[in-house]
């Protein structure tokens, strides 16, 4: 009995793509955020006649573009990417962009901002020009103990969490990957702050400070002549908003049913 060799596909990265003949035509195939693509590239004839033909080669490479392009990526993605570029380049564009089917962004306005004052504050001089696959664990623990020594348990608490949600959405797009079969085929690497935690004790958050209503309504009078800095101190008193919320607050945020 004759035993068939069993046959192993190269698993296709994301970003990359493949030509096909069928029906008498050319078929490029592609992963696009994590969806298989086709797209009918040309018919047969003299100039086009094999899927390894410079012609064909040619209209694939272009496709292949447009396709990413049209996902804000105009390479496959690689670990050779910065943390910074992919916060700038990525993350931020994807925290905006709005779902259609829901009118709504993937990061409601008021956390993005919160983000983007961890990331400033706290992030952007540390990853530096660190890319996404060389960034390891013990580096983000290093980073966080050292923090503790300067900031309370929930300002590291949140700036873990966005470290973490950083590399996972990476991770998600194959940003970062581990080959295997020298290279023939790939997995997803494991994220590297998982693992990392504060080495010692962190502080507890202070109490939190309030105003009496007598020191909130003298606030305000006292902005008499500054309407919009009179609205965001009312909202902050009154509503109890907190000013990431206030920032990303919107008009259709507000509504006025009958019981309003």
């Amino acid at each position: 009995m004759v035993k068939q060799r069993k046959q192993y596909r190269r698993r296709r990265a994301p970003g990359e793509g493949s030509v096909q003949f069928k029906n008498g035509a050319f078929h490029l195939r592609a992963l696009i955020n994590g969806k298989a693509v086709s797209a009918k590239l040309c018919d047969k004839d003299d100039l086009h006649f094999s899927v390894t033909c410079p012609a064909v080669r040619e209209l694939a490479t272009a496709k292949l573009k447009e396709l990413n392009d049209a996902t804000g990526k105009t390479d496959a993605p690689s670990g050779d990417m910065s943390v910074v570029d992919f916060w700038e380049k990525v993350y931020v564009p994807w925290a905006k962009e709005v779902n259609p089917l829901v009118n709504e962004p993937n990061l409601r306005a008021s956390t993005l901002a919160g983000y983007e004052q961890v990331w400033s504050q706290h992030l952007r001089e540390h990853f530096g020009s660190i890319t996404l696959a060389t960034y390891e664990t013990p580096t983000a623990t290093a980073f966080l103990t050292e923090k503790a020594k300067t900031q309370g348990r929930n300002t590291v608490a949140h700036i873990r969490s966005l470290m973490s949600g950083i590399f996972s959405n990476a991770i998600s797009r194959g940003y970062i990957k581990v080959s295997r079969n020298g290279g023939k085929t790939w997995e997803a690497a494991k994220n590297p702050i998982q693992e990392a935690s504060v080495l010692g004790k962190t502080a507890r958050p202070a109490k939190t400070g309030h105003y009496s209503l007598r020191e909130a309504l003298s606030i305000l009078a006292a902005l008499s002549e500054h309407v919009e800095g009179q609205l965001v101190m009312a909202l902050s008193f009154f509503w109890g908003l907190r000013p990431s919320e206030i920032r990303g607050l919107k008009w259709e945020d507000f509504s006025y049913g009958a019981s309003d």
